[in-house]
């Protein structure tokens, strides 16, 4: 027999074998590219969230590369390619080779096992050199996730996904425009849970306070709805400058939440019933709001600025507030009137509309109102004239 009689023979299937460990990590980072690519644009484009799955996916290389060499040598193993001076003869199982396997990959050397044939030795050294290089790329790896600040933005962003989980009877806010900023504002002064999204992660940085939620990604997709927690959302207000997003993100979310109460942004009058059709239950056109303000400011200069006076108007840091109070079965405002539940002189409050649960709006009910289940009374007053309402009538707080 040739002296490289072995070496022919075994060179068909160490070849397979290479090309079995090596290409499977180029495909696994290609799929992953893709994969995380499409899902990184839709849902974080979070720098330090793509650091954590390469740093990730280094850890899957190097665990890939062990597997690989272990079944190679495992190969040569048996076959002759290899001897153990400590049993004088070939390795005998896996574990010795995942032992050359892993004393190979760290450089190591103890020499107690070794390859003596050519196949071996080529299999050996191409090993070493690619284990080498997946090394010192899962290094760079971990070290950028900690040194550039990644893995506390990691921590943090974890963190964020745990509490919006959690959250139960929140508003999902879309769109961080300017619109968007002041239903932020709002909500923040009133204590409201709320999570935003929206496609830069740098304006919701610089615009949103530390500890409140939010999303980078396209409102419009399943996916970053679902993760703000859309199934268990008590409303979402959808704030885009174009109808289209609007549009989309309305019947996105109402697939996934039926009940979910809608508020949309609108361009003009033309849009109003598309975003109806598409399921939004309000539509507020921003630019029709403020001319009829400026209109409102030229006729009636004086009931504008009483009204604006009114609502500014601060009684022991407390600004005058327009609340709804829901009245339910347990409420003791359900089956008694308006004048026999004197309101005004216990609580301070003032009645300036009643909804009952057909949707007809009372304006400045009579005395002899009498209040029902499922009526929502509208009233004027400050924050701790509303607690009292809520104390003296078993009113339970509302978001």
């Amino acid at each position: 027999m040739p002296k490289n009689s072995q070496f022919i023979s075994l060179r068909p299937l160490a070849f397979i074998l290479l090309a079995f460990q090596w290409p499977f990590v180029c495909v696994y980072y290609f799929l992953y590219k893709r994969l995380w690519s499409k899902e990184g644009n839709q849902r974080y484009q979070d720098p330090s969230h793509s650091s954590l799955h390469a740093f990730q996916l280094s850890i899957l290389a190097v665990i890939v590369i062990v597997f690989g060499g272990s079944v190679g040598m495992y190969y040569f193993g048996q076959n002759g390619g290899m001897y153990d001076a400590t049993k004088v003869g070939k390795p005998e199982s896996l574990i010795d080779s995942f032992y050359l396997a892993v004393i190979t990959l760290t450089s190591t050397g103890y020499g107690d096992i070794y390859p003596v044939t050519n196949a071996a030795r080529i299999y050996v050294a191409l090993f070493l050199v690619v284990s080498f290089i997946t090394l010192a790329w899962a290094g760079a790896n971990a070290l950028a996730f900690i040194v550039e600040g990644h893995l506390s933005q990691a921590v943090k962003l974890r963190r964020m996904m745990k509490k919006i989980e959690s959250l139960n009877g929140h508003y999902i806010i879309c769109g961080l425009g300017r619109v968007g900023m002041e239903i932020v504002r709002s909500f923040r002064e009133h204590k409201i849970e709320f999570v935003v999204i929206d496609r830069s992660l740098e304006l919701m940085q610089a615009s949103l306070q530390v500890g409140e939620l939010y999303l980078v990604g396209d409102a419009t997709e399943d996916e970053i709805l679902q993760s703000g927690n859309i199934e268990r959302a008590k409303g979402m207000i959808t704030c885009f400058p174009s109808d289209a997003d609007n549009v989309f993100t309305i019947l996105t979310a109402k697939v996934l939440n039926p009940n979910l109460f809608v508020i949309s942004r609108g361009l003009n009058e033309n849009s109003q019933d598309k975003l109806i059709r598409a399921g939004a239950d309000r539509v507020v056109m921003p630019a029709q709001l403020g001319g009829g303000r400026m209109a409102a400011m030229a006729l009636r200069p004086a009931v504008v600025e009483f009204l604006d006076h009114s609502m500014h108007t601060l009684q022991d840091g407390e600004p005058l507030l327009l609340e709804e109070i829901l009245v339910s079965d347990s409420c003791a405002l359900n089956g008694v009137s308006l004048k026999e539940s004197h309101i005004k002189s216990r609580s301070g409050v003032n009645v300036m509309g009643v909804k009952d649960s057909t949707g007809c709006m009372s304006l400045n009910p009579s005395a002899d109102y009498v209040f029902k289940e499922g009526d929502i009374l509208v009233g004027l007053g400050f924050h701790s004239q509303f607690e009292k309402l809520r104390s003296l009538f078993k009113i339970p707080q509302q978001n």
